[in-house]
């Protein structure tokens, strides 16, 4: 606390006992509540947060369900190439040895790994710009939604905090959810 102090003693030129710079924590887990926040994320009510984020994702429904459909098939797409693979080696090379040489079944087994590639690789630039458009509009409703809040506030609420602070809360937390949606929800599914 009195390193804290001291910094900001350095940076702003005003000294500010260590005891008002107390951080607030949650009483459950003992960890500090994120800056302007007097509520913990990981102690919280994990079925409330669900809840609340299905409601800004409810509209968008279909284009979810279709991003899981599409990583779904993209997966079973990348299943056949190995079948492929061992059919080629196992019926062609053995059937090589034993003194049958056809050229035709062996070119038909490459092209169609060739368009289970490509066929794959379709799906998933189609998964990505859904799931791309998917993250702006759900971080476009929650930019609006938090936005609705703050203008609730109270006018004391608002000096409390920052025009930075509040803005920083409005970008960090829907980047992190648009980032979430386009990028690592697909490896969740």
């Amino acid at each position: 606390a009195f390193v804290q102090a001291l910094c900001r003693l350095l940076e702003e030129g005003k000294y500010i006992p260590p005891a008002a710079l107390k951080e607030k924590v949650c009483p459950r887990c003992g960890r500090p509540y994120r800056p302007g926040s007097n509520s913990c994320v990981r102690c919280g009510s994990k079925k409330k947060q669900f809840a609340w984020l299905f409601t800004i994702i409810k509209p968008m429904l279909p284009l979810l369900l279709l991003c899981i459909l599409l990583f779904l098939l993209i997966s079973a797409v990348g299943l056949v190439s190995p079948l492929l693979s061992e059919y080629m080696v196992d019926g062609f090379l053995k059937n090589e040895q034993a003194g049958k040489n056809e050229v035709l079944p062996y070119l038909l087994v490459v092209l169609a790994m060739f368009g289970c590639t490509l066929f794959s690789r379709l799906l998933s630039a189609l998964r990505s710009i859904i799931s791309s458009r998917l993250g702006s509009k759900t971080a476009e409703k929650l930019r609006s939604s938090v936005f609705e809040k703050i203008q609730n506030l109270s006018l004391a609420g608002i000096n409390r905090r920052t025009a930075g602070e509040l803005m920083q809360r409005v970008t960090d937390d829907t980047a992190v959810l648009k980032n979430f949606l386009t990028g690592d929800f697909g490896n969740i599914v």
